[in-house]
């Protein structure tokens, strides 16, 4: 390979990048936000530094509670649609 060989490799190769960086990388991005939102909704917590449980809600500690309300995760609700909501 001579230098001008080189060179339009190099080019070609700024130019994939770009593309990725431009196309690829928000898409990529946007599906681990995505999964990382809703493994929270799972977990019952969120994870920055370290995980961070949520505060327990009062209808699972109420022993009056019964059913599907007793042991439902937090933030599920009766349809499990504000986890859902985000795609």
């Amino acid at each position: 390979m001579d230098g001008q060989e080189f060179a339009n490799h190099l080019l070609n190769l700024s130019t994939e990048v770009e593309n990725f960086i431009n196309n690829d990388s928000p898409e990529i991005m946007g599906l681990i936000a995505r999964d990382h939102f809703k493994e929270s909704f799972q977990d019952e917590g969120f994870t920055d530094e370290a995980f961070v449980k949520w505060d327990e809600v009062k209808r699972r500690l109420n022993p009056k509670t019964k059913g599907a309300k007793a042991s439902r995760k937090i933030l599920i609700g009766d349809t499990g649609d504000l986890g859902m909501s985000i795609e």
